[in-house]
Formats: structure tokens, C-alpha cells, sequence
């Protein structure tokens, strides 16, 4: 299954919940916010959001300075 994470494209074996791929993708940074289809999804949520062909994922990393 084809998706978009972060403007690159990105392959996932099958349908699965936000929480399953984000742990298969295993990003780099601990805390980050996840917007599906340009809509935030609470971390409560990952594991009923289920992940479908050509989902817009974006994982957004909080940005320290000032």
C-alpha cells in the first residue's frame, strides 16, 4: 500500500493502524504530533486510526528556539 509521510512516498505492507506504522517506520525523534490528511490525531487515537492507499501522514517535530 502507497502513502505519503512527510512529502515522501512510502510503502506499508498492508492496511494498519497509525500506531503499527509509526512504529515500523521508527522515527528518529521521540515526541512528535501526527496529522493524517491534514487533520491532527490525538496520540489516544493511533491505534483505531487506520491507515489507507494514498493517506497524507505527517509527523511534526516541535521546533526549539526563539
Amino acid at each position: 500500500m502507497e502513502l505519503t509521510l512527510n512529502g515522501e512516498p512510502k510503502e506499508l505492507p498492508d492496511v494498519m493502524s497509525l500506531d503499527k506504522a509509526i512504529a515500523h517506520w521508527q522515527p528518529e525523534v521521540e515526541q512528535f504530533a501526527v496529522a493524517v490528511n491534514g487533520e491532527f490525531v490525538p496520540r489516544g487515537s493511533y491505534a483505531e486510526t487506520l491507515l489507507k492507499a494514498n493517506d497524507q501522514v505527517e509527523l511534526l517535530s516541535p521546533i526549539v528556539g526563539g
